[in-house]
């Protein structure tokens, strides 16, 4: 009877132990590593006038390794978009959560880079489980479309010249611009129709006088001049 007592008080003792390793191999889970994304500061660029649910564009992966498998992580922006432009996406691939950042569906404002170029996103990672929280900074550039008309100042130019002006004379220069930048904001010149009483420099905007005058003939010429950016759109001034 003595003995029987005693297997039946090493059987309890053994399942205790064996129980409370298993709960301390749970708890190891929970606290195998602290949360963290692999960077504190992230650079993203995402186009000017993108569609709805468009992703914004990073060189490295942004995210939070797992190192538990109870880890559920959600991704939320808590500051730096005050217009509501931008939404904060978790995708789970292996032992990764990606951060994905995209702009968001329905009637929210455009993106514009004339008006701002860039944001600072602060995202939140909240792990429901254990209530951990991790932040990281993403910097979205907004790229330049060429998506602005260029404008010449004045709209229009009035040139007087005598009769006996002397051919490769310069007698105007044209201008115009926009809020574009870089290739998007470069001009080339050129006339409507062709003339052979002058000629426009492409790049500076300079008419030159290349024919004869004679009051006689011609009393007065009315020229039409393009400026075409790198996107090859034409728009018009009167000269």
């Amino acid at each position: 009877m003595k003995s029987h007592f005693t297997m039946l008080l090493l059987l309890s003792l053994l399942l205790l132990v064996q129980d409370f390793e298993q709960c301390e191999g749970t708890l190891r889970q929970y606290h195998a590593l602290p949360m963290q994304f692999t960077n504190v500061h992230y650079s993203a660029t995402i186009y000017e006038n993108s569609a709805a649910k468009t992703y914004v564009g990073h060189p490295v992966k942004m995210g939070i390794y797992i190192t538990s498998s109870l880890w559920d992580i959600k991704y939320k922006i808590i500051s730096g978009d005050s217009e509501n432009l931008f939404k904060a996406e978790e995708y789970v691939l292996g032992d990764f959560c990606f951060l994905r950042i995209r702009t968001k569906g329905g009637n929210t404002a455009i993106l514009n880079r004339e008006v701002k170029d860039h944001y600072t996103l602060i995202v939140k990672a909240i792990e429901k489980n254990t209530n951990s929280e991790a932040l990281t900074h993403v910097r979205v550039q907004v790229l330049d479309t060429n998506d602005l008309r260029p404008l010449f100042s004045p709209t229009s130019y009035s040139v007087s010249l005598s009769e006996n002006t002397a051919i490769r004379t310069s007698i105007a220069k044209v201008s115009a611009t926009d809020a574009d930048i870089g290739t998007n904001g470069e001009f080339y010149y050129s006339f409507k129709e062709r003339t052979d009483m002058f000629a426009i420099h492409p790049t500076s905007g300079v008419v030159i006088l290349t024919g004869r005058l004679d009051y006689s003939e011609t009393k007065v010429y009315e020229l039409e001049i393009l400026a075409a950016d790198r996107g090859m759109k034409l728009y018009g001034s009167s000269g």
